[in-house]
């Protein structure tokens, strides 16, 4: 039976959210700052209702923004999508917690099959994959009209959707996240990690029982 080791992008291995990351470097990259400045302002007004009025939870906020971002690739071709991700991708490594990836690597080198499990988009983390070293990615497939985030148990479902329950030593494996959402996966697993966890999360895993690992959070710069 396959050992997995299951890692979460944003918050645990990348020190940055995708949402706010991909809108601030999309003019750095020489598109256009007309285009972002209207998606920015649709994502603040999304957030106001998130934090002041409480309209929605953590996930379902990153799940929506995680579509508003979509308007900066309008008319874009799958093409034009993905170079734009190619050009992020250098801009994305310095960010990488680089204790968390160490472990994703000996992990690794020890027999696991590692596994980047996220809501980020798929076609940001595919050039990532050498980089990183990771065996296989599951994350949310990029679409400019039909996006379904993968988060919260819609993860369970993705990673049971690659891998079958019955092939897998779930007792023998391990699972990193930051987030109290990141619990429909960790509690699959015989070696729970909470990496990071501040405020809620850190409650949630003393609660739990999960580990806490509290990184040095390098950025490698």
């Amino acid at each position: 039976m396959v050992k997995l080791a299951i890692f979460d992008f944003d918050g645990t291995l990348f020190l940055d959210q995708t949402v706010p990351f991909v809108l601030e470097k999309y003019t750095e990259l020489g598109y256009a700052k007309v285009r972002q400045s209207r998606v920015k302002r649709s994502l603040l007004w999304l957030f106001f209702q998130y934090k002041m009025l409480k309209k929605y939870d953590r996930e379902n906020f990153r799940a929506l923004a995680s579509k508003k971002v979509l308007k900066l690739f309008e008319g874009f071709d799958s093409d034009e999508v993905a170079e734009f991700f190619q050009r992020l991708a250098p801009r994305v490594m310095p960010l990488i917690d680089q204790e968390v990836l160490a472990a994703l690597r000996q992990k690794r080198q020890a027999g696991f099959e590692t596994v980047i499990l996220s809501g980020c988009y798929d076609v940001m983390l595919a050039p990532l994959k050498e980089a990183l070293g990771v065996d296989r990615i599951i994350a949310t497939a990029f679409s400019l009209t039909d996006l379904v985030t993968v988060s919260g148990e819609e993860k369970v479902k993705a990673l049971y959707g690659v891998y079958d329950p019955g092939t897998v030593d779930l007792a023998g494996s391990y699972a990193y996240g930051d987030s109290v959402y990141d619990g429909h996966v960790l509690d699959l697993v015989g070696h729970p990690v909470m990496v990071n966890p501040e405020g809620e999360a850190r409650r949630f895993a003393e609660e739990k029982g999960y580990e806490i690992w509290v990184t040095g959070k390098n950025s490698g710069n």
